[in-house]
């Protein structure tokens, strides 16, 4: 726990430091008066000034700001001594520049984080998507991605991250002392076709070999009766999530309550993946659908094959440049659809997580290594540089579009309009932030 902590706060600050830096930096090119350079919010907990700018560390970690002379306007900065270096002086383009500054300083720290993780060898998923690498993957091996709580896989100690050597199954061995000369599949065989005897699990964490016994659970418990908890479906050739919520009762996935798959992906589920119903103690299984997946035994792990891929300094930079963009485009488009949606009050929330949840997944990454580790914090800057893009009073967005529309009717924003408007933004937010708190802790007692 203290860990976890500790490593959120760290990460936190980083990221809340490269783009407050942004902001500092362009304002100061641009020829405006910088008062403050705070990472955190007050209370302070230390502060100095150097020069004429304070630096300053708040007790509050969930944020930073950069105070900028005039960017919330009032009688000093429009007509001051020292009005001439004030936000509202300069040209549009400069505020523009220095408003998105931040998020442009989060794209590019994400995209050297990402550049480096392929330098010191990331961890990727071997597939189609990873075969123009085929020529830099290295040490294959089958990694534990989620262990499922109460699962069989997490009484027994299994842990996201480790890396399976081989199964013995009733007997019969599948893979050797090499983690290349098993699969999935063959994982899968042995647990599924056990019968009822302990499997011998032999896994690798941190370099040290491991060994742990486990007896499979039965994947659905009843073939006519309404169950009490979730059901585990393993996904078939051809099967879709609607597909497979269809095959339960339900008219699409989310009402099936569907909402992760093993890759992460919702739009990408693969024959083997193991989806959880969770809203199938709502109905009651047919017989039909309960006689393909009697017998089916499960340990509750999601896996999934990887390399490490290891390249050049040249090659590192250019495939984390490619990365940053295909990220951040989905970055929008999730956003995008979660705003539209969010109107029609069909939005999805389920996947939307507030700091705890945040910290639990960054907790989580440490063990799958230093490289892998770089490129989540790559994305969850990625995330805090596009969501600071929306239009919103308080975010860049919001200020970009006042701009915009200053510009546009010539004429400036009054002052208390815009200073009202951005600390009712900012009231919201910290609203939204408090919310996803409580989900994310109410989900972690459930």
């Amino acid at each position: 726990m203290v860990i976890t902590v500790i490593l959120f706060l760290a990460v936190l600050a980083v990221l809340i430091f490269v783009h407050e830096l942004g902001h500092f930096i362009v304002a100061k090119l641009c020829g405006v008066r910088v008062d403050e350079f705070c990472v955190g919010f007050p209370p302070r907990i230390v502060s100095f000034k150097k020069g004429e700018t304070q630096y300053s560390i708040g007790l509050i970690p969930f944020g930073g700001f950069v105070k900028i002379f005039g960017e919330n306007p009032d009688e000093e900065s429009l007509r001051g001594q020292d009005s001439a270096r004030s936000f509202t002086s300069v040209s549009k383009w400069k505020q523009t520049s220095i408003l998105l500054s931040g998020i442009f300083f989060n794209l590019l720290f994400a995209w050297i984080l990402i550049s480096i993780s392929f330098m010191f060898g990331s961890i990727v998923p071997i597939g189609e998507e990873t075969l123009k690498y085929a020529d830099y993957i290295k040490n294959p091996q089958i990694i534990i991605t989620q262990v499922m709580p109460d699962s069989v896989a997490q009484k027994i100690g299994l842990r996201t991250g480790d890396s399976l050597i081989k199964v013995i199954s009733d007997g019969k061995q599948y893979g050797t002392d090499d983690p290349k000369d098993i699969s999935i599949a063959q994982i899968q065989e042995a647990i599924s076709s056990n019968k009822n005897t302990p499997l011998e699990i032999f896994y690798n964490r941190n370099g040290e070999l491991l060994m742990a016994t486990a007896t499979p659970m039965e994947a659905l418990t009843s073939s006519t009766s309404s169950t009490s908890t979730p059901v585990i479906y393993e996904v078939k050739n051809g099967d879709t999530l609607n597909a497979i919520a269809v095959k339960y009762g339900f008219s699409n996935y989310k009402t099936a309550g569907i909402v992760s798959v093993p890759s992460g992906d919702l739009d990408l589920i693969m024959p083997g993946d193991l989806i959880t119903i969770r809203n199938a103690n709502n109905i009651s299984t047919s017989t039909e659908t309960a006689k393909d997946n009697i017998n089916k035994k499960i340990i509750g792990i999601y896996m999934e094959n990887v390399g490490v891929v290891k390249l050049n300094p040249v090659l590192a930079f250019w495939e984390g440049g490619k990365i940053t963009a295909l990220n951040s485009k989905k970055v929008i488009t999730s956003l995008y659809d979660l705003i539209k949606n969010s109107f029609f009050g069909k939005a999805d929330f389920s996947q939307v997580t507030g700091p705890v949840g945040i910290a639990g997944m960054i907790n989580q990454t440490r063990f799958f290594g230093f490289s892998y580790f770089l490129g989540f914090i790559a994305l969850i800057s990625i995330n805090l540089g596009i969501i600071n893009l929306v239009p919103f009073p308080a975010l860049d967005g919001g200020r970009v579009l006042f701009v915009a529309i200053e510009a546009v009717m010539r004429k400036e924003i009054k002052p208390v309009v815009a200073n009202i408007l951005n600390m009712v933004g900012f009231s919201l937010l910290i609203l939204l932030m408090i919310v996803l708190t409580f989900k994310d802790v109410t989900g972690l007692i459930k």
